[in-house]
C-alpha cells in the first residue's frame, strides 16, 4: 500500500512540474515579439501606398458648409476621392463632388458651387500620384532619421511621427499662412480621424467609418 502511495505521490510530483514548465513556458511563448520602430514605420509607409476609405466629410471654406459621406481609393497609378449624398436608407447614392488624380488633377464641382466660394482649388493646390508615390520612397530612404528624431521635414513640409511611427502631423509654416494635417488613431492603431487647418481654422475633418489597406 505504502509502494502505491509513493508511485501515485510521485506521479503527482511529475504531472505538477510538466503542468507549471508548460504555463511558464506558454507564458514565454505568448509574449508579443518587440518589433522595431523601423519596421514598424516602413509597414506604415507602405499602407499608404494602396487604400481604400469609407467615412464622413465635414468641409467649411468662407460662407459654405457641408456634411457628406466621402470615398478615397488609391492604387499606385491614381487617386480618387468622392463626396456623395447617400440617399435614403443608404441606397442609390447622389455624387456630389470628384477629384481624380493621376499624372493631373480633374475636379468635378456641382453647378453653382464655386459661386458660393471664394477660393476654388487649382491644379497646383494638388499632389500627382507620381508627387504622393515619391514622397513616401523618400520617407522610407530617410527611416532611420524619422526613427531617431520622430520627424522629418521636407520641403518646409515637417513630418511628425508618434511613439507607434504613424504619421501623426503634417505642418507647412510660412510668412503668410500655416497650414497643419492632423492624424488621430484607434486604441487598435486605425486611422480614426484627419483634420485639415489652415491659420488655425479648421477646413476639413474626415471621420473614418472603415480603411482597408493593400
Amino acid at each position: 500500500m505504502e509502494k502505491k502511495d509513493y508511485l501515485i505521490s510521485k506521479i503527482r510530483i511529475i504531472v505538477s512540474s510538466l503542468l507549471l514548465i508548460l504555463i511558464l513556458s506558454g507564458c514565454s511563448l505568448f509574449i508579443p515579439r518587440r518589433v522595431p520602430k523601423e519596421e514598424l514605420l516602413l509597414a506604415h509607409l507602405q499602407s499608404w501606398e494602396r487604400f481604400q476609405l469609407d467615412g464622413i466629410a465635414e468641409i467649411s471654406v468662407s460662407q459654405f458648409r457641408l456634411r457628406k459621406n466621402i470615398f478615397v481609393i488609391k492604387t499606385h497609378e491614381t487617386l480618387n476621392i468622392s463626396l456623395f449624398d447617400s440617399g435614403l436608407f443608404g441606397l442609390r447614392p447622389t455624387p456630389f463632388l470628384s477629384i481624380e488624380i493621376d499624372s493631373l488633377v480633374s475636379l468635378n464641382l456641382p453647378a453653382g458651387i464655386d459661386l458660393m466660394m471664394e477660393d476654388i482649388p487649382t491644379e497646383s493646390d494638388f499632389l500627382t500620384v507620381k508627387k504622393f508615390n515619391d514622397l513616401l520612397e523618400t520617407l522610407k530612404n530617410n527611416s532611420r532619421i524619422i526613427v531617431r528624431d520622430g520627424r522629418f521635414e521636407l520641403n518646409n513640409v515637417e513630418f511628425v511621427f508618434n511613439d507607434k511611427m504613424q504619421i501623426n502631423l503634417l505642418q507647412y509654416i510660412d510668412d503668410e499662412s500655416e497650414i497643419r494635417v492632423q492624424f488621430q488613431y484607434k486604441r487598435d492603431d486605425q486611422l480614426d480621424r484627419i483634420n485639415l487647418f489652415v491659420d488655425n481654422n479648421r477646413l476639413v475633418e474626415i471621420i473614418v467609418d472603415s480603411i482597408r489597406y493593400g
